[in-house]
């Protein structure tokens, strides 16, 4: 009978080694549903600063131009991200207020800051018409059009 409890005794074994396998496979950084929402968060976050980049420098190489829909020259290889928008409004006060949006994932803004040491320049929408700046907290008043829940940049030009 002692030989029936070798062939049971083999397959626990192999039953641990893969369970252990599975654990350790987790435990890398950047796996699992962590490490997926991090990489997504990065990769919206770099789509939001080289989008808002293209935005903020067509208008400000375009003087005058004024409009909700700016088509901004992208880098080579970017397709726009999907909810991304680029307008310019004309200042009461003078000059003109560029806006280039793009709908993030959770934990962009982050990234963002992160990445840009900071800039000032980024703010997220949180309700119809109202934005809060990611560096100070302060709500600040934006184009109604703006969706909800997107990064935007806001640059104020003189020309």
């Amino acid at each position: 009978m002692g030989y029936l409890i070798l062939p049971l005794a083999t397959v626990l074994f192999c039953m641990g080694i893969v369970a252990q396998s599975r654990q350790l496979s987790q435990s890398v950084p950047g796996a699992g549903e962590p490490g997926r929402m991090e990489a997504l968060a990065t990769v919206t976050a770099q789509q939001a600063q080289a989008y808002g980049a293209a935005c903020v420098s067509t208008a400000g190489a375009t003087p005058g131009l004024v409009g909700s829909n700016v088509a901004p020259v992208l880098p080579s290889g970017m397709v726009t991200p999907s909810g991304a928008g680029c307008m310019a409004v004309a200042n009461p006060a003078g000059g003109r207020d560029v806006y280039g949006f793009v709908r993030v994932s959770p934990g962009a803004g982050a990234v963002l800051l992160n990445s840009t040491q900071g800039s000032a320049t980024w703010f997220r929408v949180r309700s119809q018409g109202t934005a809060i700046s990611l560096t100070t907290g302060t709500a600040y008043s934006v184009p109604a059009s703006i969706p909800v829940g997107t990064l935007v940049q806001w640059v104020q030009l003189n020309t």
